[in-house]
């Protein structure tokens, strides 16, 4: 029987620290090109949030871990 913390971090493994989240993006070389250029034709708020969104997917993770290290010592 499950019990309600298992049950939580089936749904929500990204809320516990010792979870492995793995995201693989397929993305061809004409998609990544057409991104690119629809970020240059866009004004540079827009650039910011939308690198800004791009970093926060990748590197979150990383930066969430470094920062716990630096909290914990």
């Amino acid at each position: 029987m499950k019990t309600p913390y298992d049950s939580y971090r089936n749904l929500y493994p990204e809320q516990f620290s010792d979870s492995k989240s793995i995201t693989k993006v397929d993305l061809s070389k004409d998609m990544f090109d057409y991104y690119l250029e629809s970020l240059t034709s866009r004004s540079q708020e827009n650039l910011k949030t939308s690198v800004g969104r791009l970093q926060k997917k990748k590197f979150v993770r990383f930066l969430l871990s470094k920062q716990a290290q630096l909290v914990g010592e």
